[in-house]
């Protein structure tokens, strides 16, 4: 299935400090370094169901949420790269792609980074030149769940459908 970029329609979100903080501190996470990637510094990808249930339980706020995905799909991601695919416990994916199909929105910018529509327009169409091994997953989500995807006609000219 050919995956095209998405049309960029809301600025990019990120991790608040704020939201961070609380994480760090419920979670007994690893604080934020300076210039560092908080979500990839901190993913643990023997945490992700714990993780997962937090999401679901606690009362986060957006931004938390946001924040506690981003930590969830670089854990997961993780625990792709390092568990072979006969060792995986699908429940684990499973638990992240329900919270991302069901709050689409508050994620879409987590989904489109981490589905690397960037690769593939570079013409990295196998998995392994992704280096992300959840990108398969996040461009299914992307698919099924953007209100619209863009992609080119025959001209080169944009044309929005889903």
């Amino acid at each position: 299935m050919l995956f095209e970029a998405p049309v960029q329609k809301h600025s990019p979100r990120y991790e608040t400090d704020a939201a961070v903080s609380t994480l760090t501190a419920s979670l007994d996470l690893p604080a934020r370094r300076p210039g560092g990637d908080w979500a990839l510094d901190a993913a643990d990808r023997t945490r992700i169901i714990e993780f997962c249930e937090f999401y679901d339980l606690a009362d986060l706020s957006a931004d938390e949420k946001f924040a506690l995905m981003s930590l969830t799909v670089a854990s997961l991601d993780d625990y792709l790269l390092h568990t072979a695919a006969q060792d995986r416990d699908c429940s684990v994916t499973a638990a992240v792609e329900s919270l991302l199909r069901r709050d689409f929105e508050l994620h879409r910018h987590i989904v489109e980074e981490w589905a690397r529509f960037d690769a593939a327009a570079a013409g990295a169409h196998d998995e392994g030149a992704w280096l992300l091994r959840v990108a398969p997953l996040m461009r299914r989500i992307w698919s099924d769940c953007a209100p619209t995807v863009a992609s080119r006609d025959a001209a080169g000219s944009v044309v929005l459908g889903h």
